[in-house]
């Protein structure tokens, strides 16, 4: 069952001044709740101007983008074009093309097992 003493001040302010959810029914709602949680600081901001409170800081990440992979893929896509003109570097081609898959493979998110 859920009563007014259960959801927020805004709201349980709302209630009241409209009479209205005066006695504890069941019903479905909406709720977050996190500990030690990694966000992005637009996200952050969007929560503060909207009456989240941030209790605990742990740590800040700055972000620099960049194209750390650039000069891999190059490499890899170097040697797999070099061994479709050159059938001697056939062995190196096919062996960087399965670098490289193997590599991107590591960096793509993948679901936590059940």
């Amino acid at each position: 069952m859920v009563s007014r003493e259960d959801i927020g001040k805004h709201m349980r302010e709302y209630t009241e001044r409209n009479n209205i959810f005066n006695i504890p029914r069941q019903m479905l709602i909406g709720s977050y709740f996190e500990i030690e949680i990694l966000l992005i600081s637009s996200l952050v901001k969007w929560y503060l101007d909207h009456g989240l409170k941030v209790t605990k800081v742990y740590e800040f990440i700055e972000y620099y983008p960049s194209k750390c992979f650039e000069q891999f893929g190059l490499s890899v896509s170097e040697a797999h074009h070099a061994s479709g003109s050159d059938p001697s570097k056939a062995v190196l081609g096919e062996t960087q093309k399965l670098h490289g898959n193997n590599r991107t493979d590591g960096v793509r998110p993948t679901k936590k097992p059940q």
